[in-house]
């Protein structure tokens, strides 16, 4: 009875062992945020990891088509320009402001967004990701602390997503 016991716990420990790794494994490692959708064909990710606060990831996803965004009622498109606000413009400010927190922490490498592929008609949504009151940012346009933007170019079918956090 003693071997059996033995022999039980010896095949059931590590396989417990295994099945509580391959639990962990699925519910947090390589977890896509859901504002991404499925389908895309590639990706390309940059992520701070190791950092506490002061941190920035950029990740571009390109896919086939503006399809799954279009039928996504939390992206919201980009108005064209008209004599009180002009929300193209703001969205670069934004990029503008985010190349200059990605070249402070020298991971300019990393960063290939081209402000210019934002027109009327583009998609994001945008989340804040602080409760605090942030001071403005110094270069004009929106804060660059904490936040997280999901800007979809529709021309390119690409997904860029940006956060910040200091």
């Amino acid at each position: 009875m003693k071997n059996r016991f033995a022999l039980v716990a010896a095949l059931l420990i590590p396989a417990l062992a295994l099945a509580l790794l391959a639990g962990c494994a699925a519910l947090y490692g390589g977890r896509r945020a859901p504002e991404i959708p499925d389908g895309y064909t590639g990706k390309s990710e940059h992520m701070q990891k190791d950092a506490w606060q002061d941190s920035a990831d950029y990740c571009k996803y390109v896919y086939e088509d503006a399809s799954a965004f279009e039928t996504d009622a939390a992206y919201i498109a980009l108005r064209a320009p008209d004599e009180k606000t002009d929300e193209p413009a703001a969205m670069r400010a934004l990029f503008e402001s985010f190349k200059a927190f990605m070249e402070a922490g020298d991971r300019l490498s990393e960063y290939d967004f081209d402000p210019a592929c934002v027109s009327a008609g583009d998609l994001y949504r945008y989340k804040k990701t602080t409760s605090q009151n942030l001071p403005a940012n110094p270069l004009g346009g929106p804060s660059i602390d904490g936040y997280s933007l999901w800007f979809f170019d529709k021309e390119s079918a690409t997904l860029y997503y940006i956060h910040a956090n200091t």
